[in-house]
């Protein structure tokens, strides 16, 4: 499935069939409708493990996520673009998430408010771009020096913190 392929499409549930090897970031970038994503079980390369996300077999990274996509103790990392335009509008990010990827957020416009754990090490460039309503709750103050691991371009729409 290449990049942004079903980007903006009205679509509401998803299965990935067997025969999918291989999506791309941004695959389903902008589905603001986006509620339910399944992986056959057959599918040699991804699974779905019930968290209406998609994920590679026996990884630790959400590489496609949803509305309603749940974060388990296992994942350790939302990957690239992995809720890119979607339709959420409050989320927590688990202290077991230990890294954001470049645009894993980008351009949700009804994103309104995300939580971050203490445990966040490294949130790549423009992780939340374009996410102009968007407030982000750090569970802990830093000084006003951003973390080591934080791309400088992190937060390249300036989104309110708490930092």
């Amino acid at each position: 499935v290449g990049e942004y392929a079903f980007s903006g499409s009205k679509l509401k549930y998803i299965e990935i069939p067997a025969n999918v090897t291989n999506i791309e970031p941004a695959a389903f970038a902008d589905c603001m409708y986006l509620n339910q994503i399944e992986v056959a079980d057959a599918n040699p390369v991804y699974e779905d493990r019930g968290l209406n996300a998609v994920l590679l077999k026996g990884g630790d990274s959400i590489l496609v996520g949803c509305n309603a996509t749940t974060i388990d103790k296992t994942i350790k990392s939302i990957g690239s673009h992995a809720f890119e335009g979607c339709g959420l509008k409050n989320f927590d990010i688990p202290k077991n998430v230990i890294k954001i990827e470049e645009y894993a957020f980008a351009n949700s416009k009804s994103l309104t408010y995300i939580k971050i754990s203490t445990k966040i090490e490294v949130i790549e460039a423009h992780a939340f771009a374009n996410c102009d309503e968007l407030y982000i709750a750090f569970d802990y103050f830093w000084s006003f020096d951003v973390p080591e691991g934080f791309s400088k371009d992190w937060n390249s729409s300036n989104c309110r913190t708490n930092i």
